[in-house]
């Protein structure tokens, strides 16, 4: 055995040795240990032009398509069910959680249609809110039961919702109509339209998408409207952030200021219209 300095003397030689094999084959060295053979794909040809490595791993960035997220949404619903079964009783909170779950995935999905056609969400004028969850269905959100909650004194069906938001066989134009079954079910959120040429995903992350139904200007939740009575609600925002409140006690910001209010309009940009089911309590 040498001394470590004859060691570390010989480790250097065996580095500049590889090295020189490395520069006079045309290969560049990607960071393998010297005693394991480096797999052949991480063996590239050098170029004549030097790279700077920020612009290298850039082009190695894959973003999110929205079938991917669509998929993991699938996984984690399905999941979320299992965990948070949809009773009566003591477990109407665990249902609420479910319902705070699905919100968020309401929202992420809104933001990743935007992403894919800036202006979609936008670009028509839905006449009530089930016009618009068909928008999102026809983007992949096509499951009523995000849109529904156990819980809701409003909500009609029992056990067993409509299997989808659109119906099965589409119109004579090849569009899809919304499948009259989910019509007129009450939702369990309100929604926010913007204006025409709105890129949602451009918005403060403070903007509200998406909440719980029923949410009053006063930051109060009405004990009739709302599904959850004066439990309070749900608000999804375009950074992605989902929050529970009670009430709003000037926690949200007012849209273009730094200024705090309760009043969602408030938090909303101009010409932002509220879609949200009417109490049939």
């Amino acid at each position: 055995m040498g001394s470590p300095k004859r060691t570390e003397s010989f480790r250097a030689l065996r580095v500049l040795h590889v090295s020189s094999i490395l520069s006079r084959s045309h290969l560049s060295y990607t960071g393998f240990p010297f005693d394991s053979a480096a797999p052949s794909s991480q063996l590239a040809p050098m170029s004549n032009t030097p790279v700077h490595p920020a612009l290298r791993s850039r082009a190695n960035e894959r973003a999110i398509t929205l079938i991917e997220l669509l998929s993991v949404i699938a996984i984690i619903t399905l999941l979320a069910m299992i965990i948070f079964p949809q009773t009566s009783g003591p477990h109407r909170i665990p249902s609420r959680n479910l319902d705070g779950l699905n919100l968020r995935i309401i929202g992420q999905v809104m933001l990743a249609a935007e992403n894919d056609r800036p202006g979609v969400l936008s670009s028509t004028t839905p006449s009530e809110i089930h016009a618009l969850t068909a928008q999102l269905a026809r983007a992949g959100l096509n499951d009523p039961r995000l849109w529904l909650s156990k819980v809701d004194a409003n909500n009609p069906y029992s056990a067993k919702p409509p299997v989808t938001i659109l119906a099965a066989d589409p119109a004579a134009d090849g569009t899809r109509l919304i499948n009259p079954e989910f019509q007129d079910l009450p939702l369990a959120f309100a929604v926010a339209h913007f204006s025409p040429g709105t890129d949602i995903t451009k918005l403060p992350a403070t903007t509200p998408l998406a909440w719980t139904r029923g949410l009053q200007p006063d930051g109060e939740w009405s004990k009739t409207a709302a599904p959850y009575g004066d439990w309070g609600g749900f608000i999804v925002f375009a950074g992605g952030n989902l929050e529970r409140f009670k009430t709003i006690n000037g926690e949200l910001v007012k849209f273009g200021t730094t200024q705090p209010t309760s009043d969602i309009r408030e938090a909303l940009p101009p010409g932002t219209r509220i879609l949200e089911s009417q109490s049939k309590r």
